[in-house]
């Protein structure tokens, strides 16, 4: 369940962006790509953020605006 609510939290993070996006002097998005890992405990972190060596498997996300 640590995973689910990790995840649960980044879609809230990238929610967020593409809603400031509306705001005003806030470059526009049409799609942002997240590269994150899942290490061996099961942890999800963005990589380059927090990552460890180790046992891990990295997958990218791409997220794009609903039209």
């Amino acid at each position: 369940m640590l995973l689910k609510s990790q995840m649960q939290g980044l879609l809230a993070v990238v929610n967020d962006l593409f809603e400031q996006d509306a705001t005003p002097n806030w470059l526009p998005l049409s799609e942002v790509t997240l590269s994150v890992e899942i290490n061996a405990e099961g942890n999800l972190s963005l990589i380059g953020n927090g990552g460890s060596l180790g046992n891990s498997g990295g997958i990218t996300l791409t997220f794009s605006r609903p039209q």
